[in-house]
């Protein structure tokens, strides 16, 4: 039988041996240090234990058939110490593989979301502030950088939004100028300029003369076409420090800074002269204009603009065709008296003014569906309706006067079952006491229309005024034909004596190339009509070439007619002959 034995190396490793018989047990049995302990006992006895020892017991079979252990005792630190060592090994390089794993998840986390997410929050922020030019990089996972792409194409979308919205809210939409609230913005820094720095600024007011029977004679497609080439041609005669801009209608304005009144008056001349170059159909255009100045004539903005529009009124009174520069002994508080004097004629005697309602035909069915209330007043003055109300405008009473037209309105009875009736009323004057109480009462029915010759002081005010209005049944339109028609040419020179107003009357029909005659294309639409001729409302276009039918103011196209039903119907035929004439041609016809 084999029995084994262990000994010690001598790099202190155990060595297994054989042992054949009882014999060799004694050179065995020894201990081999701390860390090995070999011991021979019979079977059935017990071993001794030692305190940090681990003892292994194999059971031998001798030779001679007796039975024995042998115990193999180990220290037990050792491998204690190594198991340590290898777990806290083992150990630490798992924990610094989970560092460095953790470590590289978070930045592929940070380069592929973290970062773009940062980047798409700050970009967010400088879009908040109003930069629409912020960009991302396409970086990151392919959903971020799907996010990224939108927020680029939302940043252009919407600053090219904004930039068309502030040019719209700042620019005319028909010339490209700026517009009245713009021009108004200037204003007011030339005004602060020149308080803090003592920099002087001039204003120009132009408007053209006889614009309405332009347009009544070539249609309203053709005077958008003056007013675009008409600003075309100012814009080279102005400075790149000066601003043109066009204050509504067929009225411009240029902010000349740092110039006086030569400078002023000089630039009105050219502009003026490049306004007469214009030619439409063989008709010339003719202009006036107003020129103030700060700190000479004023020291506010808004009053500066104030007295060069007065200054242009005074042209106009005079004749037209000319520059005026503000004179306060013409222009000051005794013309404004003058002027309101010359307003408080109709209000003082309402009869002076009476109202004559043109028919809104719908030419479906040939209906008379509504009518339009248009103020009449003496002819004596040698002015025309919107002469009247520009007046009243320019010396405070223009809310009077437009009260006393709606009330004149609404007060004529008989209007049709089913018939609608229009009033035009200023947005500036809508809020006065006198307006609000010409609309009173019951108002189904009623169409209010909205001016756009001012800008509301007010527009919350506005707002719950027509609201109010609303809930009476009235109904309210935006009347757009009226921008183009503001301030017409005087027809007779009030400041002038006849001698002076009848040489420049002359001069004025020499200039022209051929007549206006608005009236002709009604005239050869309705050839049963040829000699009664057709009117808008109680207007006879034909007058101001033909004096001598009667008495009156022949240059307004305004004269007095004998008493006619206010509710008049359109004959049928004229109704036909339109409706034919439209499907013709898709241009607009006059009536």
């Amino acid at each position: 039988p084999l029995v084994l034995a262990a000994a010690a190396a001598g790099d202190r490793r155990a060595l297994v041996g054989r042992a054949i018989d009882r014999r060799l047990l004694a050179d065995v049995e020894s201990t081999l240090g701390v860390l090995l302990q070999v011991r021979t006992r019979a079977a059935g006895t017990a071993a001794a234990a030692a305190d940090g020892m681990r003892t292994v017991t194999v059971p031998l079979a001798l030779s001679d058939g007796a039975r024995a252990q042998l115990d193999v005792t180990l220290s037990a630190q050792p491998v204690r110490r190594t198991t340590r060592s290898t777990i806290l090994t083992a150990a630490g390089a798992g924990l610094l593989v989970c560092v460095l794993l953790v470590g590289l998840l978070g930045a592929l986390l940070r380069r592929s979301v973290t970062d773009p997410l940062g980047a798409l929050r700050r970009g967010i922020e400088r879009m908040r502030s109003g930069d629409y030019r912020v960009r991302l990089p396409l970086v990151g996972a392919s959903e971020v950088q799907s996010v990224s792409e939108g927020f680029n194409r939302m940043c252009e979308l919407v600053g090219t939004q904004r930039d068309r919205l502030h040019a719209l809210a700042n620019t005319d939409s028909l010339t490209g100028l700026a517009n009245h609230r713009t021009f108004h913005d200037a204003l007011a820094g030339a005004s602060e300029a020149s308080t803090n720095a003592g920099v002087s600024f001039a204003v120009v007011v132009l408007d053209l003369d006889r614009f309405k029977v332009l347009n009544d004679a070539c249609g309203h497609a053709r005077g958008d076409e003056v007013l675009r080439r008409l600003a075309r041609r100012l814009e080279h005669i102005v400075r790149g420090s000066d601003l043109l801009g066009r204050l509504g209608g067929d009225e411009f304005g240029i902010l000349l800074p740092a110039a006086d009144g030569d400078a002023a008056l000089a630039v009105a001349e050219r502009a003026r002269a490049a306004i007469g170059a214009i030619e439409l159909e063989g008709y010339t255009i003719d202009s006036s204009a107003g020129v103030a100045c700060c700190p000479a004539d004023a020291t506010e903005g808004p009053r500066v603009l104030e007295l060069a529009d007065a200054a242009l009124y005074q042209a106009k009174l005079t004749g037209g065709e000319q520059t005026c520069r503000f004179d306060p002994r013409v222009s000051g508080p005794g013309a404004l008296e003058e002027r309101q004097a010359v307003v408080r004629e109709p209000l003082l005697a309402p009869e002076t003014m009476n109202c004559v309602f043109q028919p809104i035909v719908e030419l479906e069915r040939g209906a008379v569906v509504g009518y339009e209330a248009l103020a009449r007043f003496n002819p004596d003055r040698g002015m025309g309706p919107a002469e009247w109300f520009d007046l009243a405008r320019s010396c405070g009473l223009g809310p009077e006067l437009q009260a006393l037209r709606v009330t004149r309105a609404l007060g004529v009875p008989g209007r049709p079952v089913g018939a609608w009736l229009s009033v035009n009323v200023d947005p500036g004057a809508f809020g006065s006491e006198s307006v609000q109480a010409a609309f009173s009462g019951d108002l189904r029915g009623i169409v209010i229309e909205i001016t756009e010759q001012e800008l509301p002081s007010d527009d919350q005010l506005l707002q719950s005024q027509l609201a109010e209005l609303r809930t009476r049944g009235a109904r309210i339109a935006l009347d757009g034909r009226r921008s183009r028609l503001r301030r017409p040419l005087p027809r007779r020179a009030r400041a002038a004596g006849p001698d002076q107003a009848r040489p420049l009357a002359r001069r004025r029909r020499a200039s022209r190339r051929r007549p206006l005659r608005p009236d002709r294309g009604v005239r050869q639409l309705c050839p049963a009509h040829r000699r009664r001729g057709l009117r808008r409302g109680d207007r006879d276009r034909g007058a101001a070439r033909r004096p001598d039918r009667g008495a009156g103011d022949a240059r307004s196209g305004l004269r007095p007619r004998a008493p006619r039903p206010p509710w008049v119907a359109v004959p049928p035929e004229v109704v036909e002959q339109v409706c034919a004439g439209a499907r013709r041609s898709p241009r607009p016809v006059p009536v």
